[in-house]
């Protein structure tokens, strides 16, 4: 893969002037900016996420936790973020939490490793100690289908009991007597 030092030197200017189109930072004659765009395509050459995330501290990209990957819920969630993160220009990072504390602690810290911008998780494992003490961190997160009074502001959930109570009784008002119910954990 082509560097920017090869396309600065192919289009016969400096780095910075490159980085600066590449960037639309400032103004530059037509062929000053026609060359560096040519040389970029006779290299193939695409700018380096990973290194505008450095130079920016922030990667555009968004971490996703969720307990695993398999069933309906699961992917329509990823599903959903995922379009939404698209029309936003961000870059989605998935990764499990293996149904268990410790996996999901991997999993942020691998978000954070890779200097994710934000994480939405969908935790079950982490105490809301946990959850509380990272809410007090740099990055932003957002927390899905669990509530914690002492970050509300960052839970996206719905009223679980109403919401049973709701589908009960629609059943109840339809005449149906044997009712069950399955759940998770």
């Amino acid at each position: 893969m082509a560097s920017i030092k090869e396309v600065a030197a192919l289009a016969g200017v400096n780095r910075s002037t490159v980085s600066r189109i590449i960037n639309g930072e400032g103004s530059f004659r037509s062929d000053t900016k026609r060359r560096v765009e040519e040389a970029m395509a006779q290299l193939d050459y695409r700018p380096s996420a990973i290194a505008r995330s450095l130079a920016k501290s922030h990667s555009n990209m968004i971490g996703l936790m969720v307990t695993y990957y398999t069933g309906g819920f699961f992917g329509q969630m990823m599903n959903q973020v995922q379009l939404e993160l698209d029309v936003q220009n961000k870059f989605l990072l998935t990764a499990q939490g293996h149904h268990s504390a410790d996996g999901e602690k991997k999993a942020i810290e691998k978000f954070k490793d890779l200097r994710c911008d934000g994480f939405i998780l969908h935790s079950r494992y982490l105490s809301d100690e946990e959850l509380i003490a990272l809410s007090k961190t740099k990055t932003p997160f957002v927390l899905l289908d669990r509530y914690i009074e002492e970050i509300k502001q960052q839970c996206v959930t719905f009223d679980h009991q109403k919401a049973s109570a709701l589908a009960t009784s629609y059943l109840l008002e339809r005449g149906h007597t044997n009712i069950g119910c399955i759940t998770g954990p």
